[in-house]
């Protein structure tokens, strides 16, 4: 489901001087969403492999290695 983008005058003066149509501004803004919410999943994905490894025993010692 997409989400329907509203540029503000700070987006559309980017696009103009950007060279870019109000569509694809529309276009960057969703994929610089996109990117977020997956760095953010990535991020929360690398936590929670740490904290499986950290509840092993060969990592209750990692800080001592």
């Amino acid at each position: 489901m997409k989400i329907k983008i509203v540029l503000n005058n700070d987006d559309k003066e980017y696009a103009r001087r950007h060279g870019l149509s109000d569509s694809e501004m529309c276009n960057f803004i969703e994929d610089m969403r996109l990117a977020d919410e997956l760095e953010r999943r990535a991020i929360c994905e690398a936590d929670i492999s740490k904290a499986e490894m950290l509840a092993t025993p060969q990592g209750s010692v990692y800080d001592a290695w």
